[in-house]
């Protein structure tokens, strides 16, 4: 718990807050249309903008009583960690709609409070690395990602006898390739 009175529970307070019980893409849509953020941050990183590197190279050198060398102390900028993308491992309470041949409307959501509303088949999506197993018996649709051909999980056929073996609740089991979703039904050779 953030002390209000203090600058990191001041800004904590003035930041926008999310409604989880509603749709998330309108209420981030609206912030981001109209909100500007507070200049607080930066103001609380440091209270010596600019005089890091010297201050703790100092600092370490005193502490290990050896003197300081002369150039000025610099820190380069740190180089950006590689983009992973992330995964979606919380279980989803999905519904699809039939809107014409060929066509089908998903909408997906997150621990909804409610059973999400509208016509159309309403499933439970879990992902295979979810971080509570026991959702895995409840669900109907079990899904990973993973390159097709990734020898740690092996093809998609043996995934899906081994997950069907495991989560006999499940209906369909679709792997996630680089390219596109590998739909596998209820019988491993039918991938």
């Amino acid at each position: 718990m953030l002390d209000p009175g203090s600058p990191v529970g001041a800004f904590a307070g003035q930041a926008p807050r999310l409604n989880p019980g509603t749709a998330l893409r309108p209420q981030v849509e609206r912030l981001l249309a109209g909100y500007l953020p507070p200049d607080g941050p930066a103001e609380l990183t440091t209270s010596v903008p600019g005089q890091a590197a010297a201050l703790l190279r100092r600092l370490f050198y005193e502490l290990l009583a050896l003197p300081e060398p002369a150039p000025p102390a610099l820190l380069g900028p740190l180089p950006l960690p590689s983009y992973q993308p992330t995964h979606i491992t919380v279980p989803l309470r999905v519904l699809t709609r039939v809107l014409g041949p060929a066509q089908v409307a998903v909408t997906r959501y997150c621990d909804p409070p409610h059973e999400p509303a509208g016509e159309g088949g309403i499933h439970t999506a879990v992902h295979e690395d979810t971080l509570d197993p026991g959702l895995l018996d409840l669900a109907d649709v079990v899904f990973r990602h993973s390159a097709a051909d990734d020898h740690r999980l092996g093809s998609p056929a043996q995934w899906t006898a081994e997950v069907l073996a495991r989560h006999r609740s499940a209906h369909w089991r679709p792997t996630w390739t680089d390219q596109a979703p590998v739909p596998c039904a209820p019988a491993p050779d039918s991938c």
